[in-house]
């Protein structure tokens, strides 16, 4: 026999059991979205950028750079070397600008207001090193003298944003910091002698 508590009882156990599995089913479900999305910007990502390693895939994931924002990720030695002092002066911000609206980033894009998030703030670390890790599979992928080529208009574009401030009296227009960050963005690119 049952008590009138009981059924009252069984009925909280299976209300607990259900709220249980539906939370669990529920993250569950959660997971294999974030997966699938994951999966889905990793395809976009490599049939825009032609690469096909998947951590350097994933790393860019994880950095937030999508297919339709892939231009920005040209332009985060720019940011590197315009944050190597500590942080971004009106000139460095206006010669980036610049340079980005000369390549035709679109004000209002999604490439333009990611580009405007870090001039602002100072974006992740990570994101340099996944740069240099997009940078090691287009040299697999490049030409040498491509490479070259872009190596050289590399260093111009940084000389051109780490001069933007000026120096003082015209003299030492490019800070030694800036200097160094402009070695570690374009040394790496030399091609194998």
């Amino acid at each position: 026999m049952t008590s009138p508590g009981g059924d009252f009882l069984d009925a909280r156990r299976k209300a607990l059991e259900d709220s249980f599995f539906a939370e669990k089913d529920y993250r569950l479900l959660q997971s294999l979205r974030n997966e699938l999305h994951d999966l889905e910007q990793r395809k976009q990502l490599a049939h825009v950028s032609s690469i096909l390693n998947e951590q350097v895939l994933q790393d860019m994931v994880e950095c937030g750079i999508r297919a339709e924002t892939l231009a920005a990720l040209r332009m985060i030695p720019w940011i590197e070397v315009a944050w190597a002092d500590g942080d971004v002066s009106a000139e460095e911000r206006a010669a980036i600008l610049k340079a980005a609206h000369e390549i035709g980033v679109k004000e209002g894009t999604a490439c333009h207001q990611t580009l405007e998030a870090w001039l602002t703030t100072r974006p992740d670390l990570r994101l340099i090193e996944t740069w240099k890790a997009y940078m090691v599979e287009l040299t697999k992928m490049m030409p040498a003298e491509s490479m070259a080529k872009f190596r050289e208009e590399l260093i111009d574009r940084l000389n051109t944003i780490a001069s933007a401030s000026g120096g003082f009296l015209g003299f030492a227009k490019i800070s030694k910091t800036e200097m160094d960050c402009i070695d570690r963005l374009t040394n790496f690119l030399e091609a194998p002698k």
